[in-house]
């Protein structure tokens, strides 16, 4: 009987074998590891599994897919042959690399050459004058002091967003002492129902009766989408921005007790447990889209999510995230979506530029041309809410992957490359 050395790698192989005999307890861990990475890229499915079913259970049909690109209704920002997409990407990349080289220690704030050859970024300069940070304190000073229960209310005077907190079974908005305690029923989701109790005229009883029956996650975000279309509309708000750049990071936080999405990470919490929540926020100062609580796994697999799918009226066409939310499937996808990625990437110039070679020629490009249909129903699925974007993310970034992992990374790639160049030019 011969055994099965297909799933040993190199890095296995040393442990694995010797000469002609195999070592059982290596041998397992290679396979076992090798069943890890297959399950996670779709390549194996796992039956009756939500997160590890078959890859391809994820997305648009194929025969609706082709539907809704013959109709131009994949709503997706590039919609054109594959070939010309990718040479339109070659011209581009190939015209900024020229001026960029022309551009080196001749304009101001552009890369340099030190003596010994290495090439340089300047920082940025701080944009906040100096006597903005010394008016803020007074401004502060102007505002009232006022309790936050009448905060509260007051807002809801303005927005209506209390409103969208309806009963789970009449549908009935709250009114009266209804709302009054479920503004209580709020601040104590943050506070603790207990502690709440102790603070306000309602109980403990009537306090969870307001949660259990009118705070769920639908209404959280329709009230939150309500907060921000009422801030997007306010003339302040162009003081900030239009609505249409945004922002996303994780906050890590401790944990004191044995919750489900705690995890022991010694980096962030020392000896204890903690988690990570993701967050997105618009140029006008407010958040949106659902807040992930994603423990300890990377957060570059929910930077899409929030962009696709809010209730709100913003209109996001460039995001940005710092090194732990940049991928090349994340570059990848916002390209094909409609956004423009630019992510704040700790040492930048050690990055590898993707440099294209003619299209049709063996290599990355031919992968991506022939890959690149199946990244497109990939996004499109995103964008029709047929798959969300964390476990797609997931299982096209992992190794082994699908045709359209392997695309979305060189994609990504030429993507990160465009995008790097535009970046040091806008500086």
């Amino acid at each position: 009987m011969v055994a099965p050395l297909g799933h040993l790698t190199e890095r296995w192989r040393k442990h694995a074998l010797n000469g002609d005999e195999i070592a059982p307890n290596y041998y397992e861990a290679a396979a076992f590891e090798s069943l890890k990475g297959r399950v996670r890229s779709g390549d194996i499915a796992v039956g009756g599994s939500r997160r590890y079913r078959a890859f391809e259970g994820y997305l648009l049909p194929q025969a609706h897919f082709e539907q809704l690109a013959q109709k131009g209704q994949t709503r997706l920002a590039v919609t054109n042959e594959a070939e010309a997409y990718l040479e339109t990407m070659q011209r581009e990349i190939t015209e900024k690399l020229v001026a960029l080289k022309e551009s080196i220690g001749k304009v101001e704030g552009s890369l340099r050459l030190d003596e010994k050859g290495q090439l340089h970024l300047p920082p940025l300069e701080k944009e906040i004058p100096a006597e903005v940070d010394r008016l803020r304190p007074r401004v502060y000073s102007l505002l009232p002091q006022i309790k936050l229960p009448d905060l509260l209310l007051e807002l809801d005077n303005w927005t209506g967003f209390l409103r969208p907190f309806t009963h789970l079974t009449s549908g009935d908005a709250p009114v009266g002492e209804e709302k009054l305690a479920l503004v209580a029923a709020l601040m104590g989701m943050n506070l603790g129902l207990t502690k709440m109790e102790q603070s306000c005229p309602y109980s403990y009883r009537q306090l969870s009766w307001s949660v259990d029956w009118h705070i769920r996650e639908e209404t959280l975000l329709a009230a939150l989408a309500c907060l921000d279309n009422f801030v997007l509309s306010a003339p302040l708000s162009r003081s900030w921005g239009d609505g249409t750049t945004s922002s996303s990071d994780g906050m890590r936080m401790s944990v004191g007790v044995k919750a489900a999405n705690a995890e022991y990470n010694a980096k962030y919490f020392g000896a204890g447990r903690g988690t990570n929540i993701y967050a997105h926020a618009a140029d006008i100062w407010v958040p949106f889209g659902k807040p992930q609580v994603i423990g300890t796994n990377k957060e570059a697999l929910y930077v899409i999510d929030a962009l696709c799918h809010h209730e709100s009226d913003l209109h996001i066409r460039e995001h940005y995230a710092d090194t732990g939310g940049s991928t090349e499937h994340v570059f990848a996808l916002a390209a094909l979506l409609g956004f423009r990625f630019a992510p704040r990437i700790s040492d930048a110039l050690s990055k590898k530029l993707y440099l294209p070679g003619e299209v049709g020629e063996s290599g990355p490009l031919e992968t991506l041309a022939f890959g690149r249909d199946e990244m497109r129903r990939v996004a499109s699925s995103i964008r029709h809410g047929t798959v969300s974007a964390s476990p797609a993310c997931a299982q096209t970034g992992c190794l082994p992957a699908p045709k359209s992992g392997r695309a979305g990374a060189d994609g990504g790639r030429q993507a990160r490359t465009n995008g790097f160049l535009a970046g040091v030019f806008s500086r």
